[in-house]
């Protein structure tokens, strides 16, 4: 009896032990290409592809070619040489290639597939937009958690949602540990086919940051997948970045850098008003991980408001759009609120994974919700820009538009969206429901939320 309950230990261990090395091993490298990402550039007509091998695939290669209906795409296709290095992380070594498509023509498809000898990737296509036309792209708040199983169903149905994406941005904290393999894995199995179809606009977060040498440097991943333009200031080009879309000036920021280091956070101002006040776009969009004003009680990054929103109210920034405190707020400087005509950024937080905090309820917020996943679709047609934000599920929970006249002023207006009231969730304080707030806090909660909602009554 107890050689039999010996080794139905053994035997169990043995299972749990291939289970574990089976969930890693499902996002280790192979020969066949994976993390197929595609990324904007500074030019409107170029576009960078980045994938990953293992160690045995050999020399990489792209083809391409301008979209055919025909199925014989191979023979039609142009090859090109990929540019290849191999990169150690923590886990694994891998061989990360790289191709820069150039001269690319407006209004066209394109489709492309990457690899090696008999291992390819499926064809993908992306397309060039035409200039001055208007353009929807997608905003998500921290994946972080869970990317696999939670935060998939997310950016796919805002996928599903949108009829034409010309890219996604995302503010910072797609992964938790910024050198695990398996949550790269899992967030890059989140977007599939969509990263290499659709260009990704990356923010860095406090959590794409490991420390080497006791010192916080930017993960490897990030610099083997991401390829950003390279026109920030001096040290900081791989996360801090601007780029021009038809009339629209984008500039990300690092946020996480600005905390840490105060001579970086001084070149981060110093560059990003030279770009603010030499911009001849319509719109101003900024994206920075940690938010200017807090969404969560207790927390609050003071230093990133003091170099960056005295710049944001002169030079009129539009939208800045940002992550960090797990919930979802939207609102504008504490001096606009409740204006329909105002020059400043409406600023948002926002949160597309399932790892939740509590509110605080501040007086810059015009819109709130707790507890729950969502994405933003951002549409910009010429003088205006809407806002439509939906929950997971696919149902919208806000819409704002932007109008700008000709003499650079702003027209604020919340479109009602009938029976939908704002989502105000207190049985939990953080990541999953086993943090009970306790009824003490609960009542807290409760009595700063019937005070919002008071406010907003009168606006």
């Amino acid at each position: 009896m107890k050689n039999t309950a010996a080794f139905l230990l053994i035997m169990l261990s043995v299972v749990l032990e291939v289970q574990a090395q089976t969930h890693e091993d499902r996002y280790r490298p192979t020969d066949w290409p994976d993390h197929v990402i595609l990324n904007l550039t500074e030019e409107g007509n170029e576009r960078t592809i980045t994938w990953r091998t293992d160690t045995s695939a050999g020399p990489q290669s792209v083809q391409w070619l301008v979209a055919d209906a025909s199925s014989n795409l191979e023979e039609k296709a142009k090859t090109a040489a990929a540019h290849s290095e191999m990169i150690q992380t923590e886990e694994v070594l891998a061989q990360y290639s790289t191709y820069h498509f150039k001269g690319l023509t407006a209004g066209i498809t394109y489709a492309y597939r990457v690899g090696a000898k008999e291992h390819w990737s499926e064809w993908y296509q992306f397309n060039i937009p035409h200039e001055d036309q208007a353009f929807t792209f997608l905003y998500f708040g921290d994946a972080q958690n869970d990317m696999r199983d939670l935060w998939s169903r997310c950016i796919r149905k805002a996928t599903d949602l949108s009829e034409e994406v010309d890219f996604m941005l995302h503010a910072g904290d797609m992964v938790d540990f910024a050198s695990a393999n398996r949550e790269w894995g899992e967030w890059f199995f989140g977007g599939g086919w969509m990263f290499a179809s659709t260009p990704q606009v990356p923010v860095a977060g406090n959590h794409e940051y490991v420390r080497k040498n006791g010192q916080p440097a930017l993960n490897h991943y990030w610099r083997a997948s991401f390829t950003v333009p390279l026109n920030g200031p001096a040290g900081l080009e791989e996360t801090v970045y601007y780029f021009d879309y038809e009339n629209v000036r984008f500039i990300v920021l690092d946020s996480r850098d600005m905390l840490i280091d105060d001579e970086h956070a001084k070149r981060q101002a110093h560059w990003l008003e030279t770009l603010l006040k030499n911009n001849d776009q319509k719109w101003t969009i900024i994206s920075h991980h940690h938010p200017i004003y807090s969404a969560r009680a207790n927390r609050g990054d003071y230093k990133v408001r003091a170099w960056l929103e005295p710049l944001y109210d002169k030079y009129g920034v539009d939208l800045v759009l940002q992550g960090h405190h797990h919930s979802f707020a939207r609102g504008r400087g504490e001096k606009e609120v409740g204006k329909e005509m105002f020059s400043g950024p409406v600023y948002y937080v926002s949160n597309s994974g399932p790892k939740m905090y509590d509110t605080n309820f501040a007086p810059w917020m015009e819109r709130v919700g707790t507890d729950v996943q969502l994405f933003h679709q951002v549409k910009v047609v010429d003088n205006t820009i809407e806002v439509l934000t939906y929950l997971v599920n696919g149902e919208l929970y806000d819409h704002i538009k932007l109008t700008k006249r000709a003499n650079g002023d702003k027209e604020f207006h919340e479109i009602a969206i009938e029976g939908i009231k704002e989502r105000l969730d207190f049985s939990h304080a953080s990541y999953g429901a086993d943090i009970d707030l306790g009824e003490e806090n609960r009542k807290r909660f409760k009595k700063m939320a019937e005070e919002y909602l008071r406010k907003r009554q009168k606006r």
